[in-house]
């Protein structure tokens, strides 16, 4: 049985707690490959991979993958993250996408930080079709209209999921 992990590792690898994979469990949405008499819930590696969207790497017919790309703008914020990244994941497998997540911690204004320089290098490789984004300012907020233009040269476009306009720094 080592295709099937427990509910502890499952909600390790998903990042999630294991109180919310029981309440995906009451909602339908992610339900266990099968129980014990005792009542222990077994994952599929499938099932894990499809939510993480690994399924390894697997690309849209173009070739291409979307990317989640979640920020917070310092590691007093780590929650907040953790809440984004939920959110962001929840969205991408609803709308059915295949898609990796990268995040960073760091200012906005900050160009040098690790995920940013992962994402555009997956952009300007031109294997992106989508980067999907929580709130417009989780890119660099001054400059964005730039990386806009420049995602647009390479065929991948931007998905904001909250398009409400916030006033923080």
């Amino acid at each position: 049985m080592s295709d099937y992990i427990n509910i502890g590792k499952a909600a390790e690898l998903m990042g999630v707690s294991t109180q919310t994979i029981r309440n995906w469990e009451k909602t339908q949405f992610m339900v266990p490959h099968h129980k014990t008499d005792a009542g222990t819930r077994y994952y599929s590696m499938s099932q894990i991979n499809a939510f993480i969207g690994l399924q390894g790497c697997v690309k849209a017919e173009n070739n291409k993958v979307t990317i989640a790309y979640c920020r917070v703008s310092s590691s007093a914020q780590k929650e907040d993250l953790d809440k984004q990244v939920e959110n962001v994941r929840m969205y991408c497998i609803a709308k059915g996408y295949n898609f990796k997540v990268i995040t960073d911690i760091g200012s906005d204004i900050d160009y040098t930080k690790k995920g940013l320089n992962e994402l555009l290098n997956e952009v300007m490789n031109g294997n992106v079709a989508k980067v999907v984004i929580l709130t417009k300012d989780r890119l660099p907020r001054f400059g964005f209209e730039l990386i806009e233009k420049v995602f647009n040269k390479f065929d991948t476009s931007i998905e904001i999921i909250d398009s409400t306009e916030t006033n923080n720094n």
